[in-house]
């Protein structure tokens, strides 16, 4: 079976779907991906899937950019030629949708998450509301991973007859095993997400600034990458040793082995929270 995966980030991908890959990929499938190109490009190759770089303004809302994105669609999926075609975020689901409808192609997308888009009443949301029912007008299966998400699309009758929520993307248990509690006296809280307001960054900073005043045994520590305006407000904190930001790192088990408390970002309803006792 010829299987295209359209995604908007690599590193994303291979964070969270790099197994699906891999299976797809070992029981004989024929896996294409298209993503925008980085520097972990190589790291999906390695897995024996076929890559195909394409370029996705995440983030923007340029009707221009959107438009190349939908046609570069439909010609990636008329030269692939593939017998379902899977998605996951909005413009992926959105634009790789529209051209799976035309070209009645079988579909399935990945809600991950509303976004922004989705989240904030508006003319924005009533615009990207009506793209959804478009595009996933005759998607085989549309998977949730909250029900939240599944009650949102179904309150506004986008493909009733094809949901289904899945238990979030998994924890792949060979690489994140249990470690033992830190012994020592100091207390690490370490928030992992994208840096944006949506995440709840905000509400960290201010209990760390809070806490620093009053206790000299806590530590407050930010993984992840910037995606609004943060750079010079964590370099301030950092300054006067608030928080203590590592940037983006591709292996977080180090920073979670040594941690206290693991700051799941809850104010963003995106995916489920996967919590192991």
């Amino acid at each position: 079976m010829k299987i295209l995966l359209l995604a908007n980030k690599c590193s994303g991908l291979l964070s969270f779907r790099k197994e699906v890959v891999e299976a797809l990929v070992a029981i004989g499938h024929e896996v294409t991906v298209s993503v925008p190109y980085d520097k972990r490009i190589s790291e999906l190759e390695e897995l024996g899937c076929m890559i195909d770089s394409v370029e996705i303004d995440r983030r923007g809302m340029n009707p221009i950019s959107d438009l190349k994105l939908l046609s570069y669609y439909f010609k990636i999926i008329r030269r692939v030629r593939p017998d379902v075609v899977l998605s996951y975020t909005i413009k992926p689901n959105i634009y790789g949708g529209i051209a799976c409808a035309a070209l009645n192609t079988p579909y399935i997308p990945n809600i991950t998450g509303l976004g922004t888009a989705v989240e904030k009443p508006g003319l924005l949301q009533k615009f990207t509301v009506t793209l959804y029912k478009y595009a996933l007008r005759n998607a085989s299966c549309i998977f949730f991973q909250n029900k939240g998400n599944q009650e949102f699309f179904a309150n506004r009758s986008i493909n009733n007859g094809a949901h289904r929520i899945i238990p979030g993307s998994g924890v792949n248990l060979t690489k994140f095993i249990p470690a033992d509690y830190p012994t020592d006296r100091t207390i690490r809280f370490i928030f992992i997400s994208r840096i944006m307001k949506e995440k709840g960054i905000d509400d960290y900073i201010a209990a760390a600034e809070h806490f620093r005043k009053i206790r000299s045994d806590v530590e407050f520590h930010i993984l992840g990458d910037v995606e609004e305006n943060y750079a010079a407000t964590l370099k301030d904190l950092e300054n006067r040793n608030i928080v203590i930001y590592h940037g983006r790192q591709n292996d977080v088990r180090p920073y979670l082995k040594n941690a206290s408390c693991l700051i799941h970002p809850t104010l963003y309803p995106e995916g489920m929270s996967n919590l192991l006792l």
